[in-house]
């Protein structure tokens, strides 16, 4: 017979005892000192999207330790962190190229001559960080005793208020904006080859290259290209809106030929039938995309605006083949800054009508428009390079906690409330 050690446990204060933690939702408690500080702070919803988007790695091999989360990584850092803020990099043998994504190491918190070579030369993990002494002494009273607080300032002391702000530009800051000048200076290598390649800005011996590769039909730059496929795409949906009874005149090339032909021209006219002025406004708005590639600081928000207008024109496009319809128009934050979700599509909200089959016209028009939306979103890409490239990365605080207030404001009551630490 099989020995059941739940017997053993099952006495009345067990089973009371049990029911009790039950009734208040199983709780785990947390009885080492500083643990529940950074439970609490993992728990937290602000706290926990910035450590989210930090993706920080939770072990490490060389600096032996492994956790199981970003706020206990944090405190062994203020411990064992260097003096001043570093990289960690793994490097490709042979090379000078990363193995793995740069690591930030943030610097320690305690005072220079705090000695933590015996904590910091051990292996740690989430289980046992907490219950290890340094010095004879707990890790709270270790870092209550040599916290240097000459950083965090005296609240009290109006002359030591910017104590904090002053370390991290000296420890922090300095060395981050140093390592992001370098990433700016890589982009800008990368987006300058992008834009030889958009506009044929290349060398003799790579245009002679890709002119091999050419036909009557293909362009010699990929603008050049995407303004074809432009064109050919609302020449498809122009034809498509043309009334069947309508009498069209005939051609004596083909038709991609003239597609082809009527592409060098910044002025959308239709091969065949009359040029509508919806179609025309979009090859309009689609022509206006490419300067801005060029300009040297893009202005995020015009860049915005004038995508708005492309998604509002081909969907009144579908509007007008009977395949969507308009409800209204999106309330929006007048005051918010766009950066904030970088949208692009429309304002006012498209429907689709629900039909049992399309016909011909409509179907054209439907692939069509993916065409569209296709090279719509090359160029988006190209010019988001550049918008990357005039802004630069920088350590913005201000931006990082408008972006963790969004989040906080895009959730669901119920899952804000779910954890009360994070409102």
């Amino acid at each position: 017979k099989k020995n059941n050690n739940k017997q053993h446990h099952a006495t009345p204060l067990f089973e009371a005892l049990t029911k009790l933690r039950n009734a208040l939702g199983k709780p785990l408690p947390v009885v080492y000192p500083l643990a529940g500080f950074t439970q609490a702070f993992a728990a937290n919803e602000p706290m926990k999207m910035v450590a989210d988007q930090a993706d920080f790695s939770l072990w490490s091999v060389a600096k032996t330790y492994k956790f199981s989360k970003q706020s206990d990584l944090m405190l062994y850092k203020l411990i064992c962190g260097n003096k001043q803020a570093s990289f960690d990099k793994t490097k490709v043998v042979f090379t000078n190229l990363d193995a793995l994504a740069p690591q930030f190491d943030p610097p320690s918190l305690l005072n220079a001559n705090a000695d933590t070579k015996s904590f910091c030369n051990k292996f740690h993990t989430s289980n046992t960080l907490f219950t290890t002494s340094i010095d004879g002494k707990s890790l709270s009273q270790f870092i209550s005793q040599n916290l240097n607080f000459n950083i965090i300032g005296d609240y009290r002391n109006n002359a030591s208020s910017e104590n904090l702000e002053v370390w991290w530009k000296a420890k922090v800051e300095k060395v981050v904006s140093a390592e992001f000048q370098t990433y700016d200076n890589k982009f800008k290598e990368l987006a300058i080859k992008a834009e030889r390649n958009m506009f044929d800005q290349r060398s003799f011996y790579k245009w002679s290259v890709d002119h091999l590769n050419q036909s009557d039909y293909l362009k010699d730059s990929l603008v050049s290209q995407l303004k074809t496929e432009t064109e050919l795409y609302l020449q498809l949906i122009q034809r498509a809106l043309v009334p069947a009874d309508n009498k069209l005149n005939k051609k004596t090339s083909t038709y991609l030929k003239e597609t082809v032909a009527a592409a060098d021209s910044d002025q959308f006219k239709a091969v065949y039938g009359p040029t509508y002025t919806e179609v025309k406004n979009i090859s309009d708005l689609m022509n206006s995309f490419y300067p801005i590639m060029l300009q040297q600081n893009v202005d995020f928000k015009a860049y915005i605006k004038h995508s708005k207008k492309i998604d509002t024109a081909i969907n009144d496009i579908l509007v007008g083949a009977g395949l969507k319809i308009k409800e209204k128009t999106e309330e929006i934050d007048i005051l918010a800054d766009p950066t904030a979700t970088g949208t692009e599509t429309s304002d006012s909200i498209y429907k689709d009508v629900k039909l049992k089959s399309l016909s011909l016209r409509q179907r054209v028009i439907v692939a069509a428009v993916k065409g569209l939306r296709q090279v719509e979103s090359e160029t988006r890409r190209f010019i988001r390079m550049k918008v990357m490239l005039s802004k630069g990365l920088e350590i913005d605080k201000e931006q990082m906690n408008n972006d963790v207030s969004d989040q906080l404001r895009s959730q669901t009551p119920k899952q804000r409330s779910a954890n009360p630490r994070g409102s």
